[in-house]
């Protein structure tokens, strides 16, 4: 079930939006500090924030997630993701990132867009397919390429 998390709704601007606008509208979420370097090479933890634009419009939920940083601008990444999509969504439902494509072109190249239909089920292929699965099995293999004994040849 699509939810919204009024507390972090922009109430105020351009983008401005209430409660009244449903599950439509820019919410700005605290998401911690990261060290970055200040001009003389001395990292400083600066606050950042993930900043995401949400609908339901024509019967899809959708979200946008982009991170805003006074440092270097990047993607969000996995742990920040899954944190947002558990705030709009429920552990359940079925959320999908289309990859960028020309149908659905980005103008921010490090925006994430997850995607869900109400009422579809979409197919999930089998777990196993997804690749190593526990922490053991990646740390043993990384452990045997660094050790030489993978052969790439």
């Amino acid at each position: 079930m699509f939810k919204i998390p009024e507390q972090y709704r922009v109430r105020k601007g351009n983008l401005a939006s209430d409660g009244s606008f449903g599950n439509n509208g820019m919410f700005v979420i605290p998401a911690g500090q990261e060290a970055i370097p200040d001009q003389s090479g001395k990292l400083t933890k600066v606050p950042y924030f993930i900043f995401v634009v949400a609908s339901d419009q024509q019967s899809w939920e959708h979200i946008s997630i982009v991170i805003h940083t006074i440092g270097p601008q990047r993607a969000p990444v996995k742990e920040e993701v899954d944190a947002i999509r558990n705030m709009f969504w429920g552990k359940d439902d079925q959320v999908f990132q289309y990859m960028p494509s020309s149908r659905f072109k980005d103008e921010n190249p490090l925006c994430i867009q997850l995607w869900r239909k109400p009422g579809v089920e979409m197919p999930v292929p089998p777990l196993e397919l997804s690749g190593l699965q526990k922490k053991s099995e990646i740390l043993t293999i990384a452990k045997k390429i660094i050790t030489g004994q993978v052969d790439f040849s």
